[in-house]
């Protein structure tokens, strides 16, 4: 976590979500609005963000436990799981969550 910072942290786990999450920038940024933008994502998806040219920081999606394990679908996975486990993912003291 970076130290008293604010910033806006999105999860975008599939090609369909960043592509999404560039238009959403686009529209804050069209705004005045400079805070930082991070972006969730999965390893394999990795360069594809970076190509975006959109994000300040990428934080790659690394699942684990028993939890995890425990997950029987996409939407337990790629939509329980994170959330559950933002504390460990947001970068920001203070974050605005998408």
């Amino acid at each position: 976590m970076i130290n008293n910072t604010r910033g806006y942290f999105f999860i975008a786990l599939g090609r369909y979500y960043i592509d999404e999450c560039v238009l959403l920038s686009e529209t804050i940024r069209q705004q005045g609005d400079e805070l930082p933008i991070s972006l969730l994502i999965n390893i394999e998806d990795k360069e594809y963000s970076q190509n975006k040219n959109m994000f300040d920081q990428l934080i790659v999606f690394n699942p684990s436990g028993e939890i995890w394990n425990d997950c029987s679908n996409q939407f337990e996975k790629y939509g329980l799981y994170p959330k559950i486990h933002l504390d460990l993912l947001i970068p920001y003291n203070e974050n605005i969550i998408v």
